[in-house]
């Protein structure tokens, strides 16, 4: 299999660092592995520094010469993606950690053995203060000796997904660039309701990864898509809290 793993960056490197030194857990099998970081946020970084960062990790990067925007990122990955040669992408932000080995080889027969499935994302601890702990739930499925959990998103945080998943035309149906809040809609809502997205739990109920970024900023959405109000708000150059929404510096 030919896979891109891809990170999404905003520069926030105290965080993409802990994310690719965790990275001793990923087993990514014998695949054709591309690796590739995206960094959306020029203002604050140093092209020199973050490029060595990436490259000893054995990342290559594209860094944008300006804040485009969250969703002309994933646009821009679509693109890159539709036409190409790579089986399956494996997508991640910048400020993930993995908690335990991961074998890119159960994930893939995960999804091989559920052909239903558009996504599959590693799960997480709780982040937001109605989020309990993970464990089995009597509603998960057993797949390949893991927990699933049916999911409401297609979320960017750790997830495998198939590179027909890029070939939609989500933009000619909405009319603006692409973002994750649209792909369950388009895929589960708009061509197959048979589909779905899953949280891949460890074998005991467990989380398989943390997320470590309390900090955001940076574009998110463009003014004509879809919930750019919820972040009209926020100035992209300002720090603020990604629990909360709270400013916390410029």
């Amino acid at each position: 299999m030919k896979i891109l793993h891809v990170i999404f960056s905003t520069n926030r490197l105290k965080y993409l660092y802990r994310s690719l030194e965790s990275h001793r857990y990923l087993v990514y099998g014998d695949h054709d592995i591309d690796r590739l970081v995206i960094d959306d946020y020029p203002r604050t970084r140093n092209d020199a520094i973050f490029d060595l960062t990436a490259k000893a990790f054995g990342f290559r990067t594209i860094l944008h010469k300006k804040n485009e925007g969250l969703s002309v990122t994933w646009s821009e990955l679509f693109d890159m993606v539709k036409d190409s040669d790579y089986d399956y992408v494996l997508h991640q932000e910048d400020d993930v950690t993995l908690q335990q080995m991961i074998y890119l080889d159960h994930m893939l027969e995960i999804m091989r053995l559920r052909p239903d499935m558009c996504a599959l994302t590693l799960r997480r601890q709780p982040w937001y203060f109605h989020e309990t702990p993970s464990k089995i739930e009597d509603t998960d499925q057993i797949v390949n000796g893991y927990p699933l959990e049916w999911s409401r998103v297609f979320s960017p945080m750790f997830t495998l997904y198939p590179r027909w998943v890029t070939q939609g035309d989500m933009r000619k149906i909405y009319g603006c660039n692409i973002n994750e809040g649209m792909l369950i809609e388009y895929w589960v809502n708009h061509v197959n309701k048979g589909l779905g997205a899953y949280l891949m739990k460890g074998k005991n109920g467990e989380n398989l990864i943390e997320h470590i970024g309390d900090e955001t900023h940076g574009i998110k959405l463009l003014p004509n898509e879809p919930n750019y109000e919820i972040f009209a708000k926020y100035d992209p150059d300002k720090i603020y809290s990604s629990k909360n929404g709270d400013f916390i510096r410029a």
